[in-house]
């Protein structure tokens, strides 16, 4: 009995098969940079909303509400969000402790916590 032959160059196929394929997702934006690039889209058409933002992103309604309510956040933390202090970046900002912060109360407390937030990072990120 005779092994089958491997076909010569099959896998040089495949990759340049894979490697002419376009990419199939942009660039991950991050949540608050997105819930503002959704407002300016609403705010330019008066027709959009958030269930057509759902549906047109392939998300749940609930999901872009969620974003929708990070610019909530009060001016002096949006601030310091768009231009962390070094070496954190934006990305350095989680959605899931952005949230958090909106959920504590008054702008005092939000503050003490972002304050805390960023206290750890930039400790976190010089060790």
């Amino acid at each position: 009995m005779h092994p089958i032959p491997f076909p010569v160059g099959i896998l040089d196929d495949l990759v340049t098969a894979a490697e002419d394929e376009p990419l199939a997702h942009e660039p991950l934006m991050h949540p608050f940079l997105l819930a503002h690039s959704w407002r300016q889209q609403m705010n330019r058409d008066a027709r959009l909303t958030n269930a057509r933002i759902a549906a047109r992103e392939g998300i749940s309604r609930a999901r872009v509400n969620q974003v929708m309510n990070l610019p909530r956040l009060p001016e002096a933390i949006q601030k310091e969000l768009l231009c962390p202090p070094a070496p954190l970046k934006i990305h350095s900002f989680s959605e899931r402790r952005l949230r958090n912060i909106l959920s504590g109360g008054d702008e005092a407390s939000q503050a003490r916590r972002w304050r805390l937030l960023v206290d750890e990072l930039v400790a976190f990120a010089a060790k």
